[in-house]
């Protein structure tokens, strides 16, 4: 996972709210602080349906199945390059095999 300055901003006010819940600061002073979310992006990391079948067979039997799996969904009649929520998107690590392929 990357982190970015969303995330610490994020995990500071968590930090500052439970110290505001167990009665060492009185208000959270990170709540001043603007945090919008970043957008998130599709991560195209095949160009071609070769290079995703040349990681199959480098891969366990039983996970072969997973990089074939369609990344497009159609939600409320909109196709999206990612699934329902925005936070759908993974990094799944590859052995050194399947990453060479």
């Amino acid at each position: 996972m990357i982190i970015s300055a969303w995330h610490i901003v994020k995990a500071a006010r968590q930090v500052l709210g439970y110290a505001v819940a167990v009665g060492l600061l009185d208000t959270n002073p990170a709540k001043a602080i603007p945090n919008p979310e970043p957008k998130r992006t599709e991560v195209l990391p095949f160009g071609t349906l070769a290079e995703v079948e040349a990681v199959v067979a480098e891969l366990l039997p039983h996970y072969r199945a997973l990089p074939l799996h369609v990344r497009r969904v159609v939600v409320g009649g909109n196709t999206r390059p990612y699934g329902k929520p925005a936070g759908a998107l993974r990094v799944v690590p590859l052995s050194a095999g399947a990453r060479g392929a």
